[in-house]
């Protein structure tokens, strides 16, 4: 998201334009989400863990993740989220039979 963005965003949701429930803003121009999008992702905490530690093991410091049953996202350092979307779809799409 470009600063100019990030910054209206930012202030909407100061003034109030937001879902309903709790919910905690935090943006960082030096970090980012890199998520994957699918069907039962975390039936299995293999899964995660097998993502979190390829990341790892590329250089890539996961500093969050979050994961549901259709979703995993890791918050990475901005400059590595291309890298870390690229060993993502290495790992569960292009190394899939």
């Amino acid at each position: 998201l470009p600063v100019s963005d990030a910054e209206r965003f930012a202030a909407g949701w100061e003034s109030g334009q937001r879902p309903p429930g709790e919910w905690e803003l935090r943006m960082s121009p030096v970090r980012s989400m890199v998520s994957m999008v699918g069907q039962e992702l975390t039936g299995d905490a293999d899964i995660t863990l097998t993502a979190a530690r390829e990341l790892a093991a590329a250089g890539i410091a996961v500093h969050a993740l979050r994961a549901s049953s259709a979703a995993m996202s890791f918050v990475v350092d901005s400059e590595r989220a291309d890298d870390a979307a690229r060993q993502l779809h290495h790992l569960f799409v292009e190394s899939r039979p």
